[in-house]
């Protein structure tokens, strides 16, 4: 994600809250969420429920917020090893795409 920071998504931002005290309103701030590693047939369906048909086609990777599918993102990464931290990164996903954040899709492999 990339998005002009804002104090009360803090919560949702890479580092504690304190770490942001000195930021100023619509500095650039890049999050990356989603560390999945427990392989190919998760990260493919992951990648479809960001709206992306082929995870290696890079002309996908710009995911259209109104495409993401919460729902099937649940569905599919909560039951896995990390799945607790996966349902806060949809949390700050949901929050960072309310709020017009730029979101984008790395594949992993």
């Amino acid at each position: 994600m990339i998005g002009p920071f804002k104090q009360e998504l803090t919560q949702h931002y890479e580092y504690p809250p304190d770490r942001y005290a000195g930021t100023k309103a619509g500095t650039p701030v890049v999050r990356r969420l989603f560390g999945i590693v427990e392989g190919t047939r998760a990260g493919v369906a992951f990648a479809a429920a960001l709206g992306i048909r082929d995870p290696w086609d890079f002309n996908q990777h710009k995911v259209t917020a109104s495409e993401i599918d919460f729902a099937a993102l649940r569905a599919e990464l909560a039951p896995l090893e990390d799945g607790e931290q996966h349902l806060r990164d949809i949390d700050a996903l949901q929050a960072f795409a309310a709020e017009g954040y730029d979101i984008y899709f790395l594949p992993n492999g």
